[in-house]
């Protein structure tokens, strides 16, 4: 399951100044809020790691997913992919190795990522969300 966050930009209504013409272009529909897809950091004895350096790749060719990942988390979770990934996500959905190390320790988890049925955000399909630092 998805982690979804509100991102919202206040509207300027009844701005003053001079009336500007509507364009006539297609209307853009909006996808709603962002979504996140987050992973749970964990040492061998299942607490949190709050200084792991985060990694993902598509499974099948290896293309890195960009820019989504933190280097820092107080409860352990990091995000690993938002709908800005999209594009790397086909909507049958793909693998995603998920790749976390600090200093010696280092763990992985493959996470199955589809689209939603809307196809507007990714979504996690049946994989944990927590991966384990062990040797």
């Amino acid at each position: 399951m998805a982690t979804i966050v509100a991102i919202s930009v206040p509207a300027a209504l009844g701005a003053q100044g001079t009336p500007m013409k509507t364009m006539t272009k297609k209307p853009t529909t909006s996808c709603g809020p962002l979504s996140l897809i987050m992973v749970t950091v964990v040492d061998r004895k299942g607490a949190p790691v709050t200084d792991a350096k985060i990694d993902v790749k598509r499974q099948r060719d290896g293309k890195e997913v960009p820019g989504t990942m933190t280097d820092m988390s107080p409860s352990g979770e990091y995000v690993v992919m938002d709908d800005m990934a999209l594009p790397l996500v086909p909507v049958a959905g793909a693998n995603f190795v998920v790749r976390a190390k600090r200093g010696s320790e280092s763990g992985s988890v493959v996470l199955r990522i589809a689209r939603s049925p809307d196809g507007c955000h990714v979504i996690r399909t049946g994989s944990p969300a927590k991966l384990v630092l062990d040797k």
